[in-house]
């Protein structure tokens, strides 16, 4: 087929079967389940006003094939609203399972060295009628044909029909509006840069907590803790536990009044998946190995850390609690490592609450019998060291980088109680310890009450000595208010 025969006969046809693709494709989507819409479908045959220009920059005017060489004489466009919604459809494999793909002519389009950094972003299909297809009567003149299937978001839409616009309308005269020219390119490039692909990124970012809040909404009309006390396996568990830590927890509008029932149902969970054997994972390509008694522990501990100024001294009594139920050393481990993070003087608590957090906790102790605090002796070792410090620390994150301040713990009255209380649990236990080894344990633990801090840089803010009364750390829900940096 010459630019002749196309012009007079063939363009009448390229538009026919471009009309079947669509329509293909807009059944496909519309039988399919949990594949999202598109704003819209368009399908066309080239123009042959627009064809002849490309032919001729290519030298192909005097080609006789030219359906080998272009591959949108006709051509179907898929908008969506998302990049997600892009990512769903694709994995939906609809375009392979309908038509025959010609992948060594399929592309996703951006911005390369190759291409000259070209803005345009979409992901090309060529494809034809399957065999199937074209042996029905009312597809066999379409045997052969190609089309391109573009597929693209509703704001790449805008901005490839803007610039195709301008590039057809554009003048090759010289002596006027070429810089014009220039710069109207340039400002379409930065549109691209600098706010159509940062705001197709936080559409995806809303779609995404989206999908997060309504699995957790579903979790939770389920009956989340009902359910974790049901499971039957440790596979269910870990399951259940992964979506409750992910889907509902963060988005939980009043933790605090939930944390008694939630903490004791976890412990039911660490407990029952202590004496339950581990079940193999089915699936219709073999078994896989199944969640055990560890991975359900661990699981427990990470959302207790995450919950732990909800009400540091039930928070302390549940880690004891897996401490003891635990016979896996590095559970035990990740237990001592919560409790490390649990009593550290860390920069931004002080900032709302003082001390309150290392109060609360040697307060606690206190209420602790000989059996309990001889039992959880390692943590409380490792809880009153930290109270012993004499810095404090705290981390922030940034798409960029992670900044990490420091300061010196202030003076404060509460902490004359904190110290001391330290000091006499570490001074108890080295009286009884069995070890050298031990002792000399303790004797470093005690060193830290005496060690300056390493940053002369002083905490600067606020302090109080009591929790204020918008957030408690030590019995409600912790506020979640950016403090400034020191």
């Amino acid at each position: 087929m010459n630019f002749d025969e196309y012009e007079k006969k063939c363009q009448t046809r390229y538009a026919d079967f471009a009309g079947i693709v669509s329509n293909i494709l807009e059944k496909a989507i519309n039988g399919a389940e949990g594949v999202p819409r598109p704003q819209s479908i368009q399908y066309r045959a080239k123009e042959a006003s627009h064809l002849k220009p490309k032919l001729e920059a290519r030298g192909l005017s005097d080609s006789s094939c030219i359906e080998d060489e272009i591959k949108d004489l006709a051509g179907v466009r898929l908008i969506f609203y998302t990049n997600t919604d892009v990512d769903r459809f694709l994995n939906s494999r609809l375009i392979p399972e309908n038509f025959e793909v010609y992948w060594d002519h399929t592309r996703v389009h951006h911005p390369t060295e190759e291409n000259a950094k070209q803005r345009y972003q979409a992901i090309h299909y060529t494809v034809s009628l399957s065999e199937a297809r074209t042996a029905l009567a009312e597809y066999a003149k379409f045997k052969g044909l190609r089309c391109e299937i573009q597929i693209q978001t509703i704001l790449i839409h805008a901005w490839a029909e803007t610039s195709h616009d301008i590039t057809y309308k554009c003048f090759e005269g010289k002596g006027f509006g070429q810089r014009a020219m220039a710069s109207i390119e340039a400002r379409l490039n930065k549109i691209m840069d600098e706010h159509l692909v940062q705001a197709g990124y936080e559409f995806q970012k809303v779609q995404h907590d989206f999908q997060r809040l309504m699995q957790g909404k579903e979790l939770f009309d389920r009956g989340t803790i009902e359910a974790l006390d049901a499971c039957a396996n440790n596979n269910e568990r870990h399951e259940i536990l992964t979506a409750l830590r992910e889907y509902v927890l963060p988005i939980y509008d009043d933790i605090a009044a939930i944390y008694p029932e939630l903490r004791a149902a976890l412990l039911r969970a660490v407990d029952t998946a202590n004496v339950t054997e581990t079940q193999p994972i089915e699936t219709p390509f073999g078994n896989l190995d199944g969640h055990t008694a560890t991975d359900v522990n661990r699981l427990v501990v990470g959302i207790i850390s995450d919950l732990r100024y909800v009400d540091v001294g039930t928070t302390l009594r549940a880690l004891g609690h897996i401490y003891q139920a635990s016979n896996d050393a590095d559970i035990r481990k990740e237990v001592d490592r919560s409790v490390e993070e649990l009593a550290r003087h860390d920069l931004h608590v002080w900032q709302q609450a003082g001390p309150a957090i290392q109060l609360a906790l040697v307060s606690a102790i206190d209420g602790f019998d000989g059996e309990e605090r001889n039992a959880l002796w390692p943590l409380l070792h490792t809880l009153w060291r930290e109270c012993l410090n004499t810095e404090l620390r705290g981390t922030s994150w940034s798409a960029t980088a992670v900044t990490i301040s420091s300061g010196v713990v202030p003076a404060v009255e509460d902490l004359k109680t904190i110290r001391r209380s330290s000091i006499d649990g570490l001074l108890e236990f080295y009286d009884k310890a069995p070890t050298t080894d031990e002792k000399h344990s303790i004797l470093g633990s005690l060193w830290t009450a005496t060690r300056l801090p390493s940053q002369a840089k002083l905490f600067q803010g606020s302090l109080r000595n009591s929790p204020p009364r918008h957030q408690a750390p030590c019995g409600g829900n912790h506020g979640t208010r950016r403090p400034r940096t020191v």
